[in-house]
């Protein structure tokens, strides 16, 4: 469960995760997006995927709608 830095960092993540699924913002941008709206944890967790990128990205987006 992601944890958000306030109710208007929830939207703006959410509104930027829909674009990304939508094919609108690059993966990069999305991070950029994390960075600015979730809540850091103290140590970050590796992501780890034996999926292509675009079909890990594709299962985000799947979980997202």
């Amino acid at each position: 469960m992601e944890k958000y830095q306030s109710k208007i960092a929830q939207i703006v993540h959410d509104n930027a995760k829909s674009m990304f699924c939508a094919g609108g913002i690059s993966e990069s941008r999305m991070r950029e997006y994390d960075e600015a709206c979730l809540v850091q944890t103290a140590a970050p967790i590796p992501r780890i995927s034996s999926q292509k990128p675009a079909a890990a990205a594709q299962g985000a987006c799947a979980r997202a709608v």
